[in-house]
C-alpha cells in the first residue's frame, strides 16, 4: 500500500490518496474471497436460505475468466515450462471431451469438473504473471495464504460455538467442518497453509499475537477430526525442525541474536504443534469410529481402499482405449457410482485414479509430472543452497501431493490447488525481490 500527496483544489492544500497495489487485489480474489464465498454458502444453508448457485463456483469461474487473457497470451508465447504444461494438459483432455459428447455425457457437468481439474495450472500461470509483472515480493504471497488460513480457522471453529456446524462424520464421532460442506478440501487447504504460517512466524516476524493465531489455526484443523488433519500437523512439525537445523537463515536472522530468535520461535512452534497433535489424537481415540480409522493407519492400510478397488474394477471392465483417452467426468463417475447404491456420481477420491478415469493416462501423467519436477527443483535448492523459501514451498507442495496420491481432494480441488499454485510459482520462478522492510508484516 502506498500513500501519495496530491493537490486539493478546493483549499489549495494537499490531500493524501491511498493506492492499493494491483497485485494485492489479485491476491484478495485468489486467496481471500473464495474462503468468504464458501463460508457464505455454508451460512445460507445453515439458515435454510435457498441460493440459485454456489458463490464459490461463480467466483472461481470469474477468476478463471479474468485470468483467461493472461493465460491465452502466455500460451501464444509458450515461453516457459508452466505454460507448456498447461497447453499440454488442455490438448490431452480433448479426446475425452469428444468421447463424452459422443456417448451422451452431461456437458455442463464435464465443463465444471474440467475447470476444477485445470485450476492448479491456471492459477500457477496467473501467479507467475503477477510475480513477473509487478514485481511482487514472495512474502506477499505467503501473507495472503496466512490471512486465508485465519479465515478458514474462524469459519471452522466459531460457528460451532454458536451452534452452526456441519459434522465431519456425524454426531457419533468427533469433528466439525464449521460452515464448510467440503470438509476434505478445507482440511487440505488449511493443512498445506500451515507451512506458510510457520515460515512467516519464524523467518519474518515472531510475535505472541502471531503465535496465538497459529495456535488457533492448528486447533481448527484438529477440530475437523480427520486423520489427515493430524498428519498435516505432524508434517509441519517435521518441516519446522528440519528448517531450523539445516537451512540458511535470511540476513536479518543471522548472528547470535538472529539464532536466538530462530531457536525461540522454532521451539515454540514445535511444542505448540506437538501439544495439539496430542490433543487431536486423544479426542479421536475417544470415538470408536475414529479409533478404528487410526488403527487402520497403524496397520498400514491404504486410505480410500474400498473406493480405489471399485474404481479399478470399473476401469478393468470398460474399453481399454478409454483408459488411454478418458471419457469425461460425467460418464466415468456414473460408472463408478454403479458400485455404490443410491449415488448418481461417485469419485474414488484418489486424484491419480480419478484423473485416469476422467481424462485418460496422458492427462494423469502430465498433471503429476510438473509437480514432481518442481519438487525436485525445491529439493536441490534446499540441499545445495539451503534456501529457506525453496524448502518452505517444497514442504507445502510435498504434503499437498502426498494427500493427492493417497486420499485425493488436492490436485483437482480449487481451494487447496490455489495454495499449491502459489508454492509452485515460488519454486519455478526466479527468486522475487525481497521486501525492503521485513518487519512490516
Amino acid at each position: 500500500m502506498t500513500v501519495q500527496s496530491t493537490p486539493f483544489k478546493a483549499t489549495g492544500g494537499m490531500r493524501q490518496v491511498v493506492t492499493l497495489p494491483k497485485h494485492s487485489l489479485w491476491l484478495f480474489f485468489i486467496f481471500i474471497a473464495p474462503v468468504l464465498s464458501d463460508a457464505l454458502y455454508g451460512l445460507a444453508q445453515a439458515f435454510s436460505i435457498p441460493l440459485p448457485f454456489s458463490p464459490g463456483i461463480v467466483l472461481r469461474s470469474l477468476i478463471i475468466l479474468s485470468a483467461a487473457p493472461i493465460v491465452v497470451g502466455a500460451l501464444l508465447k509458450m515461453n516457459n515450462r508452466p505454460v507448456i504444461w498447461l497447453a499440454a494438459l488442455v490438448l490431452s483432455v480433448i479426446p475425452s471431451m469428444f468421447v463424452s459428447g459422443v456417448l451422451g455425457g452431461d456437458l455442463v457437468y464435464d465443463l465444471s469438473a474440467l475447470s476444477k481439474s485445470l485450476y492448479l495450472p491456471v492459477i500457477t500461470v496467473l501467479i507467475l504473471f503477477l510475480l513477473k509483472r509487478y514485481p511482487m515480493p514472495a512474502d506477499d504471497l505467503l501473507k495472503a495464504i496466512e490471512y486465508s488460513a485465519y479465515l478458514y480457522a474462524f469459519f471452522l471453529v466459531v460457528p460451532g460455538w454458536l451452534g452452526l456446524q456441519v459434522y465431519t462424520y456425524g454426531d457419533f464421532a468427533y469433528g466439525s467442518k464449521g460452515v464448510f460442506h467440503a470438509g476434505n478440501d478445507a482440511s487440505v487447504t488449511l493443512g498445506v497453509s500451515l507451512i506458510a504460517l510457520g515460515y512467516r512466524l519464524i523467518y519474518v516476524k515472531f510475535s505472541i499475537t502471531r503465535l496465538l493465531t497459529l495456535t488457533f489455526c492448528v486447533y481448527a484443523l484438529t477440530e475437523i477430526g480427520s486423520r489427515a488433519a493430524l498428519i498435516f500437523i505432524l508434517g509441519s512439525v517435521l518441516a519446522v525442525v528440519i528448517g531450523s537445523l539445516v537451512l540458511k537463515p535470511p540476513t536479518q536472522l543471522r548472528g547470535f541474536g538472529g539464532a536466538a530468535k530462530r531457536v525461540l520461535s522454532g521451539t515454540s512452534v514445535v511444542f505448540l504443534l506437538a501439544g495439539l497433535v496430542g490433543y487431536g489424537l486423544t479426542v479421536q481415540l475417544e470415538s470408536e469410529y475414529q479409533r478404528n480409522k487410526l488403527y487402520e493407519i497403524a496397520r498400514g492400510d491404504v486410505p480410500r481402499l474400498a473406493l480405489t478397488q471399485t474404481g479399478l474394477q470399473y476401469l478393468s471392465e470398460r474399453n481399454t482405449l478409454l483408459n488411454f483417452i478418458g471419457e469425461g467426468a460425467d460418464k466415468y463417475e456414473r460408472g463408478v457410482a454403479r458400485f455404490w447404491h443410491g449415488r448418481v456420481h461417485r469419485m474414488t477420491e484418489v486424484d491419480w485414479l480419478d484423473a485416469l478415469g476422467r481424462y485418460g493416462l496422458l492427462f494423469a501423467i502430465l498433471s503429476h509430472c510438473f509437480v514432481i519436477v518442481a519438487l525436485r527443483k525445491a529439493f536441490l535448492a534446499t540441499l545445495v543452497k539451503r534456501d529457506v523459501m525453496a524448502f518452505t514451498a517444497g514442504s507445502g507442495l510435498f504434503l499437498f501431493l502426498a494427500h493427492s496420491v493417497t486420499a485425493g481432494h488436492a490436485l483437482y480441488s480449487p481451494a487447496p490447488a490455489a495454495i499449491a499454485g502459489a508454492y509452485l510459482a515460488l519454486i519455478v520462478f526466479p527468486k522475487p525481490p525481497p521486501r525492503q522492510n521485513m518487519s512490516a508484516a
